[in-house]
């Protein structure tokens, strides 16, 4: 399977491999938390909060220094180069342990995104 990247390089994918990232994850959890429209329930806006909020709370404490301006991008829902680039690393920050705890494990997930 192909696809193309942000730069328009073309990447290859195995059958089995996951295509969307912890913090392309992220992203789209900030992204329910933060609806003020009326799209998602309060009970899936709470739910995806305390994911948003797991994750950048594991980050600060993997030294992440900017979980500040990340979260206040991620209140404006913002879907930007710089969301992403914050998110990517405050990922890293928080580290595979935590985001395990707070996400779950994707090989053992049934239905999940491909």
């Amino acid at each position: 399977m192909h696809d193309k990247s942000a730069r328009g390089k073309e990447i290859n994918f195995k059958e089995d491999d996951y295509k969307i990232t912890p913090a392309g994850v992220l992203i789209m959890l900030a992204y329910y938390a933060y609806d003020k429209t009326g799209e998602c329930s309060p009970k899936v806006r709470d739910r995806n909060l305390e994911k948003v909020n797991a994750v950048l709370s594991a980050a600060r404490i993997g030294g992440f220094m900017q979980a500040d301006v990340l979260e206040t991008i991620l209140s404006q829902r913002e879907v930007s180069a710089r969301a992403g680039a914050l998110a990517i690393a405050a990922c890293n920050a928080a580290g595979q342990e935590a985001l395990v705890k707070i996400f779950g494990d994707p090989r053992k997930l049934k239905n999940t995104i491909k």
